[in-house]
């Protein structure tokens, strides 16, 4: 998950962004679909 979240924030930084909140939201929405995950949490993501 962690390279996942990586790859992800490199896309979002490459869009235009109204404010903060908005690329918030969109690095939000990954991880609670990754929160029923049994490994989030561990040392070892």
């Amino acid at each position: 998950m962690k390279q996942e979240y990586q790859n992800l924030k490199q896309r979002l930084i490459q869009q235009e962004w109204i404010d903060g909140n908005e690329y918030n939201e969109a690095k939000d929405s990954f991880l609670k679909s990754r929160r029923q995950l049994p490994w989030i949490g561990t040392k070892n993501n």
